[in-house]
């Protein structure tokens, strides 16, 4: 009986020794997950300057082209032809950057998911 007693108390302690190293290891996962959480916000954040950035700098290289056709006396047609090679640029690069925003936002949503 004594014996039995033992076990149990040896038994207790180490359940509550399992206890508090679980709720340790949940309170570092924890701050890993919301220091991730911060790492993404910005990575988005820096993400849209850098398209904001694209857009101006595509827009500014059309007026700049246009800019340049109507004081050389080009035609229109050249300057408009100018204008069109410069959108397609600023449309292929579109696309890569929807994917990135799109990635950013799906692990967004697996963080939230898991949090």
């Amino acid at each position: 009986m004594l014996r039995l007693l033992e076990n149990i108390q040896r038994l207790q302690f180490t359940l509550q020794e399992v206890q508090e190293s679980s709720a340790n290891q949940m309170l570092a996962l924890e701050r890993q997950l919301a220091y991730k959480t911060e790492a993404i916000e910005r990575l988005e954040a820096k993400l849209q300057s850098q398209m904001d950035y694209e857009e101006i700098k595509t827009e500014l290289s059309i007026l700049k082209v246009m800019t340049l056709a109507s004081a050389n006396g080009s035609s229109s047609q050249e300057s408009t032809k100018a204008a069109e090679a410069i959108l397609l640029d600023k449309e292929a690069f579109l696309p890569s950057h929807k994917y990135l925003v799109e990635k950013a936002r799906i692990l967004h949503n697996v963080v939230c998911i898991h949090g």
